[in-house]
């Protein structure tokens, strides 16, 4: 069995190549012996030295403008291009986070599915007008047995949702949905050998996605968020993507898929944020970030598992923990702890000992709850004081009061 990709040769576009999964994916085509035409709106951002790329600068919601760069692009390589990436034109960090709906202007949102939705579309009815069809008949002739492969980089906004960006998940949910699973069946007609599909990256590790946390991985939101509700427990790595594209790229290993959305999020169960209030997500991100902080005498059992009524995930003290370490960060729980005069203690037993669980509860219909749970008495080689870990103790609810802990 040969096991390449047999992709040499191959003329391939990507659009939104200036981005910074883009040009990974342009990295990976030319690594692949292919000839690549890289658009973008803005060409400053594209990498112009190697013999077999193409830089242009292109705006993709121009229709005028997608059908000029296609023709330069068969004049530079001799041929239409018969692999198509369609990657994020508007990268979720470019676009403005509003707390509410009512918050985004009609503008935002309508540029955002512009850029995402009529760029995608266009780009696609560009490309496939001159794919040859089945009859023979084409602007432009192509061997027939040549690959044809069409994927749209979509995202996990458009399955998990991106609270405060309903213009970016909607365009997502569009493109990778709606519009891959329409050119899916219409592009079969044109010619029987062209496969469409989309990817669907959870959050990608990029040095803006770095930057966005702070660089920080134990007190970022977003990494956080990121990690907790993943299977792996990672980002998805850039590369990843790209290597995801040139399989799917790939008429030797991707002959039969088609219409196909392929999740590449790492095994994620689902989003932190959906959990009712405003108030109630920050506390409760508060909390895991303070966990994060934490993290030398805290690390998690089961992380965010999703489950009919609701999500968990259970925290208890590490065994090799030293009672200095739990004095010395001790403080940063203090000073952010949000205490109720109540303490719910189910006596739940865990292997390595008793656990305190405290419930978050969300304002949403169904509600959805996150134990947030911390070792109550011993455990095995390490003894700990009940009356400390009560200090550290976390209740949150959607009506959430804050009131100072101090020290036993």
């Amino acid at each position: 069995m040969d096991l390449g990709l047999d992709l040499e040769g191959t003329i391939v576009v990507v659009t939104g190549a200036g981005g910074q999964i883009g040009q990974v994916i342009v990295e990976a085509f030319l690594k692949a012996g292919c000839f690549v035409a890289a658009i973008d709106i803005d060409d400053s951002r594209l990498k112009r030295q190697h013999d077999n790329l193409l830089p242009m600068e292109c705006d993709t919601t121009d229709e005028r403008s997608v059908f000029s760069a296609w023709s330069a692009v068969a004049m530079r390589f001799g041929s239409w291009p018969t692999v198509c990436v369609c990657a994020a034109a508007l990268d979720l960090s470019f676009v403005k986070h509003h707390a509410s709906i009512t918050e985004m202007s009609a503008e935002q949102f309508r540029k955002t599915l512009d850029v995402n939705v009529t760029g995608t579309f266009i780009t696609a009815k560009a490309w496939l007008s001159h794919i040859p069809r089945a009859d023979g008949s084409s602007l432009v002739h192509l061997n027939s047995d040549q690959n044809f492969s069409l994927i749209i980089i979509g995202s996990e906004a458009g399955i998990m949702v991106v609270p405060g960006n309903p213009d970016y998940a909607s365009s997502k949910s569009a493109v990778q949905y709606g519009l891959m699973l329409s050119l899916a069946p219409d592009a079969v007609r044109i010619n029987p050998g062209v496969r469409v599909n989309a990817i669907c990256p959870g959050a990608v590790d990029t040095p803006m996605f770095r930057n966005e946390c702070a660089d920080d991985k134990t007190g970022s939101t977003k990494w956080i968020e990121s990690e907790a509700t993943v299977a792996s427990k990672r980002p998805v790595d850039a590369e990843d993507v790209a290597r995801q594209c040139l399989i799917l790229a790939s008429h030797r290993w991707s002959a039969s898929t088609n219409g196909q959305m392929i999740r590449l999020d790492g095994g994620k169960s689902g989003r932190l944020e959906m959990i009712g209030t405003q108030t109630s997500t920050d506390c409760l991100i508060n909390a895991i970030r303070i966990i994060h902080i934490f993290q030398q005498v805290a690390k998690r059992e089961a992380t965010s598992v999703t489950m009919g009524f609701g999500c968990g995930f259970d925290i208890y003290p590490r065994l090799e923990a030293t009672d200095s370490n739990i004095e010395k960060y001790g403080f940063l729980i203090r000073s952010t702890i949000l205490k109720y005069e109540d303490v719910y203690d189910d006596d739940s037993r865990h292997p390595e000992g008793r656990v305190l669980d405290i419930a978050t509860e969300s304002g949403s219909h169904f509600g959805t709850n996150y134990n947030l749970s911390f070792l109550v008495g011993e455990i095995p080689r390490m003894p700990v004081d009940a009356d400390r870990c009560n200090n550290y103790f976390l209740r949150f609810s959607s009506k959430v009061q804050r009131v100072a802990h101090s020290s036993s």
